[in-house]
């Protein structure tokens, strides 16, 4: 195996890959990367059984071949170089990865390709398609209300995918807090549901380019987005999801608040730094009023805290404790300079949603302070 290839462009490869490596005492070959050089391409595939990567990159292959690298080692010598051309080359002694420039020549240890898992190619319909940015937007606005892996309800460890009527909706749930936004698709494709799990989707981000479009397909079990640079695939999570559409009801009568993201934000983790009580950790109490929104915090060991925040509140004035953890994940999450904070009641929690927006709901229940 012996080819060339610009330091930028392995280097992207490579960090898009270590997204799928695995660690395993049983299994000391899914910590490496496997690298399969064949006509004018070079693959870098990684996996750890449950998560697979297939990175392609465009080059000239002057002789063919495969063998598996440590990811780590691998990883940090082509970091170390200068930018520019590096070589690779097996070396026919030993069969170790020469991978060198004009100054520098290093061999690394490998082992054989035929010990990698086989990656495995979908066998299935093409499902739809969706442009990276977009791809990337949906995932981050409902990934962190998912579940714990420690959470003993397994169907809310990942992120529903609902196909109905044309629209893709994703939602997320931890039972506390509910996230869902919705896209129209151009495909016209059956209904279907599928969980894709929160680790695999914090892994994918890691290799969505938001410029590039993607393919989604669903086969046996498993989740594929791809293009013609890369194939990521994971195992779904066999199980049945909460029914949330009686939770998004529309209301024509709503009443909400309106206020700015980033000065919520901003004034939120503020107010944060005092909510440590011990038994309603991160508890802060939301005064609606008719044209502010008061936050309050309190600790028994460090004091209070008090923020006043000027909003358009058409909804009657109200007090509502909530975890500002959560409040927090959500505006981070958006990008809309403003917000709209709908109030049901104070026992009904709100929702949380870009101002206007028909496409994304943040439901958030409150605290009960005792």
């Amino acid at each position: 195996m012996r080819f060339a290839c610009e330091k930028q462009a392995i280097k992207v490869a490579i960090d898009q890959a270590n997204n799928a490596v695995g660690s395993s005492a049983n299994m000391p070959i899914l910590s490496h990367i496997c690298l399969n050089a064949k006509g004018d391409s070079l693959e870098l595939i990684a996996t750890d059984l449950n998560v697979g990567i297939v990175n392609k990159l465009s080059l000239d292959v002057a002789e063919e071949g495969s063998v598996a690298v440590a990811a780590s080692s691998f990883k940090r010598i082509v970091e170390s170089f200068d930018l520019g051309l590096i070589d690779f080359e097996l070396a026919p002694h030993n069969g170790s990865l020469i991978i060198s420039n004009k100054s520098s020549r290093y061999e690394l240890l490998t082992l054989p390709s035929s010990e990698f898992p086989t990656p495995k190619v979908p066998e299935t319909r093409f499902v739809f398609s969706i442009p990276g940015k977009e791809l990337k937007y949906m995932l981050n606005t409902v990934k962190f209300a998912t579940a714990d892996a420690s959470s003993t309800r397994t169907n809310m460890q990942g992120v529903l995918f609902d196909i109905k009527a044309g629209c893709l909706n994703m939602v997320s749930t931890d039972g506390k807090r509910m996230a869902k936004i919705s896209r129209k698709l151009e495909e016209e494709i059956d209904d279907f549901k599928v969980i894709v799990p929160k680790t695999a989707i914090d892994k994918l981000m890691g290799v969505i380019v938001p410029e590039d479009s993607y393919r989604v397909d669903v086969c046996e079990k498993q989740i594929y987005f791809s293009n013609d640079k890369v194939m990521f695939n994971c195992s779904l999570i066999d199980a049945t999801y909460p029914d949330y559409t009686r939770f998004f009801e529309s209301n024509s009568d709503k009443k909400c608040c309106v206020v700015d993201r980033q000065i919520l934000l901003k004034s939120l983790k503020r107010v944060s730094i005092m909510a440590e009580d011990k038994i309603t950790p991160d508890l802060v109490v939301f005064d609606f009023c008719s044209d502010s929104l008061d936050l309050t915090s309190q600790s028994a060991a460090m004091g209070s805290g008090h923020e006043t925040i000027a909003v358009d509140n058409d909804a009657e004035p109200i007090v509502i404790s909530f975890n500002s953890g959560y409040i927090v994940d959500v505006l981070n999450a958006l990008v809309s300079d403003k917000i709209e904070i709908e109030i049901k009641g104070q026992n009904s929690g709100v929702v949380i949603r870009p101002l206007g927006s028909t496409d994304y709901d943040y439901i958030c229940m409150p605290l009960r302070q005792r």
